[in-house]
Order: structure tokens, then C-alpha cells, then sequence
């Protein structure tokens, strides 16, 4: 059966983290098109609402490292949905230094938010996801997680950890919920704008994929919609990587 366009999360009930803005922004922005209800999470307040708003959503606006603060916004968005059955966790900072430059401070920052606030939320929406029909979880990693580079230490050693974490949790859920990564490569956002200014020595994209360019969120969101349907149901425990076809 071929579902329409527009209808393809129609009754799903999905928590979006980091949708304030680029990729999480995207994915709110299609899973709303096809008919999701969404609670959206991003420590950016005003700009959180602004979207949700638009869109006809819920916002929580809150630290996504934040224990507690966790706990509350996948209960509330239980209570507000009816339930939760889908998680797509976007929420990210990057952490650009050499490693004899990176204080452990930063360290900790972009391990609790990167690797702690997927940790978090999945611990959280368990029960709930369980008992749903149909669950999904999506972690969104990054290619730098599979094939780090210099300056990204910090940065690949949590997306590495959430490749590592979806494969563990995958192993312990049952057949009903499915959890998998999503590795974007070089994708044009607020977070990689520095690779694209005039003076960067980064801007040569073309020689880092085989599309000569750099991927747009909307694409990295249409990968995270397939995961979400009956249309990937033999997906499971995977980490895919979305690229352009990498060389590096």
C-alpha cells in the first residue's frame, strides 16, 4: 500500500530535540507536513516557539543535558500527545580545537549535550516507546563519528559514542521499537557556517563528496522520515551515512 504524501506520520507522535534550527528544524518542518503531532525541544527559546508555533506544535525549551529537565519535558510531551512513539535526537554543539587546546570543560559540555541528551531522552521515552505499536528512535551522529579529523576530537569522540550507544540500546529493545543513526557529512547549517565563509581554508567542499557540494538539512530530514515509517521496518541498528558519497 502506498501512503500519500503528506499522511505518512499521520497519528505518530514524535519528540524532536535541537529543532530550533538546521537539521532538527527541518525535521520538525517535514514530519509536520506529513502529518505528525511534535513536541519540539532546543535550549533556544525564542526561536523554539516561533517554529512550533508556525507549525501548529508543542515547544519545550530547556538544556537537553539537564536530567531532570529531561524527565519533564518527554513526560509532559506524553501527557500533551497521548503517548510518544517516535524520538529524533538533533540537538548537537561542536567543540573545534585541537586537543591540546580543548579544556576539559569543553570537553564535558559537548559530551554531556552530544552523548548525555540522547542518553537522556531515549532513557526517558522508553516505557513510553514500548508501549507504543510502532516506535522509533533516531540519533542524529555525523560522518565525523565514523571518520574523525584533526581539530574534531572532542567532537567525533561523542558522535563515535552515539553510534556506539544506538548499536547497545538496539540490542536491548524489543522487536516493536527500532533505533538507528543517522551520520550526515558536510551539511550547510548555522553550526558548519564557518566551512563556508570567504577566508575559511575549509570552502573546498568539492573535494570532500562526490555531489561537489554540501548537503542541505532537508535531505539529512528526508532520510530521518523513511527511518520513521513502516517503509524501514527492516531497518534496525544502523548507521547510515548520509554524505554526498564521502572520499574522506
Amino acid at each position: 500500500m502506498t501512503i500519500a504524501s503528506g499522511e505518512r506520520l499521520k497519528g505518530r507522535k514524535i519528540v524532536v530535540t535541537g529543532a530550533a534550527s538546521g537539521m532538527g528544524e527541518a525535521v520538525a518542518r517535514l514530519f509536520a507536513a506529513e502529518g505528525a503531532a511534535l513536541t519540539l525541544l532546543d535550549i533556544t527559546e525564542a526561536r523554539l516557539s516561533a517554529i512550533a508555533d508556525e507549525l501548529g506544535q508543542h515547544a519545550v525549551a530547556g538544556d537537553i543535558s539537564d536530567e531532570n529537565g529531561v524527565e519533564r519535558a518527554i513526560s509532559g510531551a506524553a501527557e500533551r500527545m497521548g503517548g510518544i512513539d517516535g524520538l529524533v535526537n538533533v540537538a548537537g554543539i561542536l567543540v573545534r580545537k585541537p586537543v591540546r587546546e580543548t579544556s576539559f570543560a569543553d570537553f564535558q559540555r559537548v559530551l554531556s549535550v552530544n552523548l548525555g541528551g540522547p542518553f537522556l531522552t531515549c532513557r526517558a521515552a522508553l516505557p513510553l516507546l514500548e508501549q507504543a505499536e510502532f516506535g522509533t528512535i533516531i540519533n542524529v551522529a555525523s560522518l565525523a563519528g565514523l571518520r574523525s579529523q584533526p581539530g574534531l576530537a572532542a567532537y567525533s569522540a561523542t558522535k563515535a559514542g552515539l553510534v556506539a550507544f544506538t548499536e547497545a540500546l538496539s540490542g536491548e529493545l524489543g522487536p516493536t521499537v527500532r533505533i538507528n543513526a543517522v551520520c550526515p557529512g558536510v551539511i550547510e547549517t548555522p553550526m558548519t557556517a564557518y566551512m563556508f565563509e570567504d577566508d575559511s581554508p575549509h570552502v573546498a567542499v568539492e573535494t570532500l563528496n562526490r555531489a561537489a557540494r554540501p548537503g542541505t538539512p532537508e535531505e539529512v530530514a528526508k532520510v530521518c522520515l523513511f527511518l520513521s515509517t513502516p517503509e524501514s521496518a527492516f531497518v534496525s541498528s544502523a548507521a547510515i551515512a548520509v554524505t554526498g558519497g564521502h572520499f574522506r
